[in-house]
């Protein structure tokens, strides 16, 4: 679990989940996620798919667009509360 909300089909952040792992790790609205862990993400499913590989607790390297500037941040994956 990340915390995310994507734009469409796109991996456009819409929105880190106040207080979640994206948001505890920097992630912002309007960042453009490209890649979690060492693979390329083009979609939402993309991201889900890498997600599910790891386990809460885990720290995974999320790259990002941020207008021009390219980020590398390390987001530590949740557990979501049902």
């Amino acid at each position: 679990y990340l915390g995310l909300a994507f734009e469409g089909e796109t991996c456009l952040v819409q929105s880190a989940e106040a207080g979640g792992p994206a948001y505890r790790a920097g992630v912002k609205a309007g960042d453009r996620l490209v890649s979690l862990g060492a693979g390329k993400v083009a979609t939402p499913a993309d991201v889900r798919a890498a997600a599910a590989r790891l386990r809460p607790g885990e720290a995974v390297e999320a790259g990002l667009r941020r207008g021009e500037t390219v980020l590398r941040l390390a987001i530590t994956v949740g557990s979501r509360l049902k």
